[in-house]
């Protein structure tokens, strides 16, 4: 019998924190390894990469509006749960406004 397990949105960073390093997430990396599907929306999307965003900036911290622009050196990275190991996903995105 093939499982599942689905994270849903929220914050990717307290996802992390509440996760890495416990039996809960290595019996999930189990499920993923034998053909079982793991997905999430929003923060549970982020936290499949290896890399993972944070949604904090660390130069413009004083903004209204996050990530109102792209900066280089502003975004922060830190370790998700690594199901995807070849690229980052990042749940959303900006748009020009009109």
């Amino acid at each position: 019998m093939q499982k599942e397990f689905f994270f849903t949105g929220g914050d990717q960073v307290r996802l992390t924190k509440l996760f890495l390093g416990t039996k809960a997430i290595s019996e999930i990396k189990k499920i993923y390894k034998v053909g079982g599907v793991v997905g999430g929306t929003s923060a549970g999307a982020a936290i499949m990469s290896k890399i993972m965003i944070t949604g904090d900036e660390l130069i413009n911290k004083d903004t209204t509006s996050i990530f109102f622009t792209i900066q280089k050196g502003n975004v922060q990275t830190i370790e998700g749960f690594g199901f995807i190991d070849d690229a980052i996903v990042d749940q959303h995105l900006l748009s020009e406004k009109d």
